[in-house]
């Protein structure tokens, strides 16, 4: 298995998918989940991860990858985003990407002005896959690449996942 998470890191990397310019350097490994990574003019951060049995509030059932993230614009150029900028690489070698989830905290698709932000949440169907790997932001205008490295979520043992705090 982390021969297979190799494998992905370098093909990330030769792609560009796994290191992110914060202005300091390149970073060639994925940076931990909690850290905002500053790229681009626009600041993405990863709050927390988690391991659902359900969402859509509870309607649908499985086991899912719940990621709650924040995007706080300062480039002068608008940013789109939107779910579909995300995936996840698990360390078994899959691609999983985003489910539509209808929760009123969902990380929806929309445009960051200068000084605008965007927390939400995403969900990834997981099936028999390990909650472990690479989660990737690429935003649409490809200004913007940052991957961070997951490894082993909380399980939320309720059927529904607590809510997301929207700060300032």
């Amino acid at each position: 298995m982390r021969r297979a998470l190799l494998i992905c890191l370098i093909v990330l990397s030769v792609v560009g998918g796994c290191a992110a310019d914060d202005g300091a350097g390149d970073r060639s490994i994925p940076v931990p989940i909690g850290e905002a990574v500053e790229i681009g003019g626009v600041s993405v951060q990863v709050e927390r991860t988690e391991v659902a049995d359900s969402v859509n509030y509870g309607l649908r059932r499985g086991r899912f990858l719940v990621v709650i993230v924040t995007l706080r614009s300062e480039r002068e150029a608008p940013l789109e985003y939107g779910p579909l900028d995300w995936r996840v690489y698990t360390e078994d070698g899959a691609t999983v990407e985003p489910i539509v989830v209808g929760e009123d905290d969902r990380l929806g698709f929309g445009t960051l002005k200068r000084g605008d932000t965007a927390t939400g949440r995403l969900a990834f169907e997981l099936g028999g896959y390990a909650p472990r790997g690479i989660l990737e932001f690429r935003s649409v205008d490809g200004a913007v690449e940052v991957a961070w490295q997951l490894s082993d979520p909380e399980m939320v043992p309720s059927t529904e996942a607590p809510p997301v705090s929207s700060g300032p």
